[in-house]
């Protein structure tokens, strides 16, 4: 039991290393504030999700998969627009291509203007 608890706490702590080289950007869209991670390798979601307590939607960007937590917004209907789907509060998608910035705001833009 003690190996498992120490394999646990070592995995966790590579990770929170990891996420230190995480590429972030802060938006705020119509209201919401918006977080977009750009980690360069797999980082689970929970860690990456630990310091952003002041951010409404977390979109997390690998090459060609996008995933999207929120308390505030259903990005269950964010992740259809990307011909993906998940639930109210955890969502995604595996897109033809490596979205930008740019392009993401743009398409939230869109969404979130008819809620």
């Amino acid at each position: 039991l003690d190996f498992i608890k120490n394999n646990a706490i070592r995995f966790e702590k590579e990770m929170r290393q990891k996420k230190e080289n995480v590429e972030k950007s802060f938006f705020v869209i119509n209201g919401i504030n918006v977080a977009i991670l750009r980690p360069k390798e797999s980082i689970p979601p929970y860690i990456l999700l630990e310091d952003l307590n002041n951010s409404d939607l977390v979109i997390i960007v690998y090459n060609k998969k996008i995933e999207f937590r929120s308390q505030k917004v259903d990005v269950y209907k964010i992740a259809q627009f990307f011909n993906g789907g998940g639930h109210k509060n955890a969502s995604g998608a595996k897109t033809d291509k490596n979205y930008s910035n740019l392009e993401i705001i743009q398409i939230l833009e869109k969404i979130l203007s008819k809620e």
